[in-house]
């Protein structure tokens, strides 16, 4: 190349415009949804009416609770696997209706994120929660 030929930007040159990524939040909430009633369906097709009884366990183990009490849906989870009262379901993903159902239900209210103490999970981020 020659040094006729060859161009070295300056500070002044504009850089090349690129459109934003812009992320559908409806969509993602939408999938999130489909992702996790999948996860429901397996569990119950592993073990009949899964997501019934879990819901169940919840709601009682929720009712001794304080208002007030802070919690993740992972320390419900262990409860239940250290008391033998849960099958584990295929994908610990069908425990997130637990969280959908109760916010909507006014029983709880996400209040903050923090890691989760699952270590197949990566040090992924989950919601904390506060019974009302």
């Amino acid at each position: 190349m020659s040094a006729a030929n060859s161009y070295q930007p300056s500070l002044f040159d504009q850089p090349e415009k690129k459109p934003a990524i812009v992320f559908d939040m409806a969509a993602g909430k939408r999938l999130a949804k489909v992702g996790m009633d999948l996860a429901v369906e397996t569990a119950n097709k592993k073990e009949k009416d899964w997501s019934k009884r879990c819901w169940q366990l919840f709601l009682f183990w929720l009712r001794y609770k304080k208002k007030g009490f802070e919690f993740m849906i992972e320390d419900f989870r262990l409860d239940m696997y250290q008391k033998d009262l849960l099958e584990p379901p295929p994908s610990e993903r069908a425990f997130g209706v637990l969280s959908y159902r109760a916010s909507r239900g006014g029983w709880i209210e996400r209040i903050g994120i923090a890691k989760v103490k699952n270590k197949k999970a990566h040090n992924a981020n989950a919601s904390i929660w506060r019974k009302l």
